[in-house]
């Protein structure tokens, strides 16, 4: 993996921010890999060029899901359907996806994406079982803990702090995608307009990294939010505040968010 790299493009590679990433070497894993938001960024990041571990706890799913990405990406390169809203063709060479066991995309992935759905409880359990593969790598974290606990418990903590302590070991977390819908994901983003997301982490190159990683989704820019403890007001700005916004102002078109002078 070349990360933060100054080196030049001709060996495939492509500069985000200032990283060069080189898609014969990167993996992304989506832990779990099944949920609409792991897919909707998968289907990003592999047109992006990056390689894409679909995890689960049932293999067989993570291959299903696996399979329809690859569908997808081969029916964006041949012109033959719309991608993601997009009718354009990627200049550069489409990703792969992979299904697999959560296990073997935590040991394989330079870069995993968190985005669990269930209890407290159960995303514990999975990051302890996980803890052996993930000690030292970049994990971003895009859920919210709004959805777990009560309503007088919001801003006591946050989900990436809950994940950093259940995990155990030494990981460099990062943040992002905490208060965007999984439907604009899904849908291309708003046409003529940039979102933001907010980048939090208390290691330098891994919110680099991750803020590179964000921008390979077509629409979207990175906000470096300082460290981790910021990620406790961070998301009280996501759900389920947003659907409420989205409800009062957008009519629950999605179209409700937060955008940031760059």
């Amino acid at each position: 993996m070349d990360l933060g790299s100054s080196r030049g493009h001709g060996d495939g590679g492509r500069c985000r921010g200032g990283v060069v990433w080189t898609s014969k070497q990167i993996e992304v894993g989506m832990l779990p890999g099944t949920g609409r938001m792991a897919k909707a960024l998968a289907k990003h990041f592999c047109r992006a060029g990056l390689h894409v571990l679909v995890g689960s706890r049932d293999p067989s799913k993570a291959e299903v899901v696996a399979t329809s990405l690859n569908h997808h990406l081969h029916e964006d390169v041949s012109g033959s359907a719309t991608f993601l809203g997009s009718s354009s063709t990627s200049l550069m060479p489409m990703g792969t996806a992979v299904g697999l066991p959560n296990r073997d995309v935590a040991s394989r992935a330079q870069i995993i994406v968190w985005s669990p759905r269930g209890t407290l409880e159960e995303r514990a359990s999975l990051l302890k079982e996980l803890a052996p593969h993930l000690h030292g790598k970049i994990i971003v974290d895009v859920s919210n803990i709004g959805y777990c606990i009560d309503e007088a418990e919001w801003g006591q903590s946050s989900s990436t702090l809950f994940n950093q302590a259940a995990l155990g070991v030494d990981a460099r977390w990062t943040t992002a995608f905490k208060a965007t819908f999984a439907h604009v994901l899904e849908n291309g983003g708003h046409e003529g307009r940039v979102e933001s997301t907010i980048v939090c982490g208390d290691d330098a190159d891994a919110v680099k990294t991750t803020i590179a990683l964000v921008e390979t989704v077509p629409g979207f820019v990175g906000i470096h939010g300082g460290g981790l403890k910021n990620t406790k007001i961070l998301e009280l700005l996501g759900p389920p505040w947003l659907i409420e916004l989205d409800k009062l102002n957008a009519h629950g078109s999605h179209s409700s968010g937060w955008h940031y002078v760059t």
